[in-house]
Formats: C-alpha cells, structure tokens, sequence
C-alpha cells in the first residue's frame, strides 16, 4: 500500500492516493483468504463476528469479541464509504487532509491484517 498510494499523495492525486489504499485493503484481504468476493461481501464473510476467517484482534475475553466486531465494521465502512464512492464517482474534489485520515485508515487495517497473517502461519 504505502509506495503506489505514497508516490499518488505526493504528487497531490489524493482522491487517487486514497483509492489504491484501500483497494489494496481489499486485495490482501482476497489474498490471505482465498475468497474472490469484493467489497463489503468480502468483508462481511471474513471478518463477521463470531465466524472470522481472519483474527485480526489482540484482546481477550468480552472486549476481545468487541474489539473484532469492531474491526468488522471499520473493514466493511472502509469499503461501503470510501473505496465505493472513490471507485464508482468522478473524483469530488481532493482534500489531502481527509486523505490523510483516510490513509491512516487504510494503515490500521494492514497493520491488524499483520496480526491476522502471524497467526495464520
């Protein structure tokens, strides 16, 4: 993710920069599980609570299930409210500091991704 959406935000494609993140969100989420769904699909097969495929969690017990019940929302949103509209729609006018945020998004969910793919291994 970091060096097609970095090189994108550099050169001020922030609407661009933001939709490589979050597509390659999506791609390793296909690739770390086989599935070839897209989207919020996806996402709701793998990360649905009490039937993940990928942990992606770090707590224990009843926060632990709040926690990956938490992540299964942020990994559906990301690509409900801002994959789709980014790869569906003219671009809305680049806003590098909501590209920001939206990166550190995109950040996070590779960074439990991590956590995921250890725990495959």
């Amino acid at each position: 993710m970091v060096s097609s959406a970095s090189a994108l935000f550099a050169d001020n494609q922030y609407d661009s920069a933001v939709t490589e993140a979050m597509k390659s969100v999506e791609v390793r989420v296909r690739r770390l599980t086989g599935l070839e769904l897209s989207g919020a699909a996806l996402m709701q097969e793998v990360f649905k609570p009490k039937s993940f495929m990928l942990d992606v969690g770090v707590e224990e017990g009843r926060s632990g299930s709040d926690e990956r019940e938490g992540f299964f929302y942020l990994f559906r949103g990301a690509m409900v409210g801002i994959r789709n509209p980014k790869a569906h729609e003219l671009a809305q006018g680049d806003d590098p500091h909501e590209a920001l945020e939206a990166l550190a998004l995109a950040s996070l969910l590779h960074r439990r991704m991590d956590i995921a793919e250890e725990r495959l291994t």
